[in-house]
């Protein structure tokens, strides 16, 4: 799901003052610039998701934040791959005029780009 999306689990971000640092330092690391992936790992239940929607929407809250999907085991359009390049494609057509187009001039080319089993 988006980031901000109503399919979220609820309660998915950190509460004020807790898990200051990690954030800190993430927001450090996109400030940056350079151009890596983050990974978050760790056992079940030790908050990766909270994190990573925290500061998915401090950087949205900022326009920083050009696209983000989340998977969950829960979900069964959310488990796989099949919508991930759909989500984003449409996530960086909302922010880029530019990729809207061309996005746009790719789908209109081959329409079954938009089904599932080709994402």
């Amino acid at each position: 799901a988006i980031c901000d999306s109503a399919k979220r689990q609820p309660f998915s971000q950190c509460l004020p003052d807790t898990r200051v640092d990690l954030p800190a330092d993430l927001r450090q690391h996109v400030a940056k610039g350079s151009g890596k992936i983050i990974w978050l790992s760790g056992e079940s239940g030790c908050a990766k998701s909270m994190i990573a929607h925290t500061l998915a929407d401090q950087l949205r809250e900022e326009g920083s934040l050009a696209a983000t999907f989340f998977f969950s085991r829960k979900h069964v359009k959310r488990n796989d791959t099949d919508t991930f390049f759909l989500t984003i494609a449409y996530q960086l057509g909302l922010l880029h005029p530019r990729a809207r187009g061309a996005i746009g001039k790719v789908i209109a080319e081959d329409t079954a780009l938009l089904s599932p089993e080709k994402s």
